[in-house]
């Protein structure tokens, strides 16, 4: 019986361990990164892959090492900014307050390294994966 609950438990603590998300391991959330592909998952009719994203369409996000937020767009030919500041925590949670949102806009970090950040959203259809390469 002894053998038993211990094998059990050595099980579940080995599966605990493996299925835990591992944090980003790159931090460099620092500096500016263009939209150029979302996934297209359940929202826009559920197509289930990536789809590029038009200029026309994209945005730029900047992160500083001051914890500084800014989000650039052009729309119909106009220029929209909104400035605000961003946390990075330890579990890849990215938490935004801007001057676009009456409240934190909440994501999660799922991918970082110095050319590519992807962030997952939640909306009312499922996640919102967007996908940024690292622009100057």
């Amino acid at each position: 019986m002894k053998v038993r609950l211990l094998i059990f438990y050595t099980t579940l603590l080995f599966l605990t361990t493996i299925s835990c998300k591992k944090p980003v391991q790159n931090n460099g959330l620092i500096g500016n990164w263009k939209l150029v592909e979302r996934y297209d998952g359940y929202l826009n009719g559920g197509n289930f892959r990536w789809n590029s994203v038009s200029s026309a369409n994209s945005h730029i996000l900047s992160f500083t090492a001051s914890g500084n937020y800014l989000r650039t767009e052009t729309i119909n030919g106009t220029q929209f900014n909104c400035a605000g500041t961003y946390l990075l925590q330890a579990d890849n949670k990215l938490e935004i307050n801007s001057s676009c949102n009456s409240g934190t806009e909440k994501a999660f970090v799922s991918e970082l390294t110095s050319k590519t950040l992807l962030l997952d959203g939640s909306g009312i259809e499922g996640v919102i994966r967007n996908k940024y390469l690292a622009s100057k």
